[in-house]
């Protein structure tokens, strides 16, 4: 028989108990045995995927937002046991990125359709702590701005909020000294934002203009030039728009990256900011398997 553990958000905004509502009764219909969890923390929802491990569990399906499927994803590494979700959070971009749309029924039907890929994910050093990503981390202005996020604003706001609070920060970007070492290759830069990304989708419909593959084994270096609000824009044309691009964005793959800044700088990983400079990141190739989206 085919098992699978659901495992909810127990934060209230995700609204996570609606969706398991609907997506248990489409998994049983199809003959799976499920089994329910639900968590606030990290060390409960890491829990959670790592007793599905051993036990056997053919898919866990992760019902929140990107800080807590992370968190799953991170105890389901280096094992067979497929990932899928019901995205409730407000950004969502792992889900995004896997085609993971929202609907309950959705994601019942990808996981009952066995199809399953490897992606691969990343693996941070901050200081004496070890964690992972699975989309990207971002040192610099985008960590400023998910630190100054409210929950409230987020909450009224959706993926806006972080637009609104780009543009109210966007007056005090400025370049900092960095001191990068990409694959054994020392390389100092001003740089506002450094960007290491597995994906390439940051929201839905808005990808870089380089192809980033999440299954690759490599790990995409975008380092960001850029000064004031024009600085910014033309930043973020040369990233993601159509024309040709300026020179304010130097793109690089890699499989280790350390990163230092003359001035302590925010490191975010897929959203949450988990600390400061200096950072190592590096690639564990394959690290991940999800269900596949039709």
């Amino acid at each position: 028989m085919t098992r699978a553990l659901v495992i909810r958000s127990a934060l209230p905004r995700h609204h996570a108990a609606e969706a398991a509502a609907i997506l248990i009764p489409a998994l049983e219909r199809s003959g799976w045995i499920v089994e329910t969890g639900s968590g606030s923390d990290a060390a409960s929802l890491r829990s959670l995927a790592s007793e599905a491990v051993g036990a056997g569990t053919d898919v866990v399906v992760a019902i929140g937002g990107d800080g807590m499927v992370l968190q799953v994803a991170s105890a389901l590494a280096g094992s067979q046991v497929a990932l899928a979700i019901v995205p409730r959070g407000t950004g969502n971009v792992l889900a995004s990125n896997l085609g993971f749309r929202g609907s309950p029924l959705e994601a019942a039907r990808a996981v009952t359709a066995g199809r399953k890929r490897s992606i691969d994910l990343g693996r941070i050093v901050l200081g004496d702590r070890e964690s992972m990503f699975a989309v990207a981390t971002g040192v610099g202005f985008d960590a400023r701005v998910m630190a100054s996020t409210a929950d409230q604003l987020k909450q009224h706001l959706g993926k806006l909020a972080y637009v609104a609070v780009a543009v109210a920060a966007s007056c005090g970007l400025r370049n900092e000294p960095h001191q990068l070492v990409v694959d054994g290759r020392p390389l100092t830069v001003d740089a506002a934002q450094v960007f290491v990304a597995n994906f390439g989708g940051v929201a839905r419909g808005v990808r870089p203009r380089w192809s980033i593959k999440e299954d690759d084994g490599l790990l995409d270096v975008l380092i960001a030039r850029a000064s004031g609000p024009l600085g910014g824009a033309l930043a973020a044309v040369d990233a993601f728009g159509p024309l040709p691009p300026n020179g304010r964005v130097v793109h690089m793959r890699a499989r280790n990256v350390r990163i230092e800044s003359t001035h302590p700088q925010l490191v975010e990983a897929d959203g949450d900011v988990i600390g400061t400079t200096p950072v190592v990141l590096s690639v564990l190739p394959g690290a991940l398997t999800v269900a596949a989206v039709a």
